[in-house]
């Protein structure tokens, strides 16, 4: 299991100091979870930044709070960003017990769509890979479960169908846990940045997943860490609006603006593609 942060849109100061505090929020949720049994998420972190002119990935197999280097280099793009449009996912993994601890399966993952245009994905929950011909549980993958799906489920889609293509596979049980995810997605002439929250457990306090807006800055992430950012918002004053909740089946589009809707009716969302 794992907790992550989605960032869209264009990076103002007064959005710079609350998107500073999603990655403290980000880094205090992965050190003490308030809502885990394990506490911990510390089997690597990565982020992926998306503009309309770069393409920039990083990954560590440290733990996010322990990785000064990696934190400093985020910080610096961060900084390079000001009042420019930008598609952010930055991820801490716990990795599932059958799953390898390298740095090439912490999130995100970039891969390209089947109509070329490149796409980042980063996941909370477990995959069912059975359901795609892979290993059972008691069997140890070459790969986590979120690469895979990212590679052979995700790349196969194209720009236009991709929450199609989610949809299905959650029709044919490829869900085991959770696919709470966020999605930047780059074209020639914009950013996309696809969150949804979607899991089958009875535990919504770690699953749920919130959004907020902050001038033309949303932030869309896990439980855990968004109410983290609320709380020291509030109480630095720069809280402009509530936290809102997605939604188990919740799925949020974020484009020039941001589209609400569920999984089983995304054409409210899909227009907007």
């Amino acid at each position: 299991m794992c907790r992550f942060v989605a960032i869209h849109g264009y990076i103002d100061r007064n959005s710079y100091d609350a998107l500073k505090i999603a990655i403290d929020s980000l880094i205090d949720a992965s050190r003490w979870d308030r809502y885990s049994d394990f506490k911990l998420h510390d089997d690597g972190w990565g982020f992926s930044v998306f503009t309309m002119e770069d393409i920039l990935l990083y990954k560590s197999v440290k733990p996010i709070w322990n990785d000064e280097e990696g934190l400093r280099k985020l910080e610096s793009v961060i900084l390079s960003l000001t009042m420019r449009k930008a598609s952010i996912i930055i991820h801490a993994r716990k990795a599932s017990s059958n799953t390898p601890r390298e740095v090439l399966d912490a999130h995100p993952f970039i891969f390209k769509l089947a109509d070329g245009n490149y796409f980042s994905f980063a996941h909370n929950g477990a995959f069912d890979l059975s359901r795609l011909g892979y290993a059972t549980d008691n069997e140890m993958l070459v790969r986590s479960d979120s690469y895979i799906y990212s590679k052979e489920v995700l790349s196969k889609a194209t720009y236009n169908t991709i929450l199609q293509v989610i949809q299905e596979f959650i029709m044919k049980g490829v869900i085991k846990t959770a696919m709470n995810s966020a999605i930047s997605i780059k074209t020639q002439d914009n950013l996309t940045t696809i969150a949804i929250n979607y899991y089958l457990n009875n535990n919504p306090l770690y699953y749920d997943m919130y959004y907020l807006e902050i001038n033309d800055l949303h932030i869309i992430g896990s439980s855990t860490n968004m109410e983290k950012l609320a709380e020291s918002l509030a109480g630095q004053g720069l809280l402009g609006k509530n936290l809102e909740k997605l939604g188990n089946h919740g799925v949020l589009v974020c484009r020039d603006k941001c589209i609400k809707c569920v999984i089983n009716d995304i054409e409210g969302c899909s227009f907007n593609l």
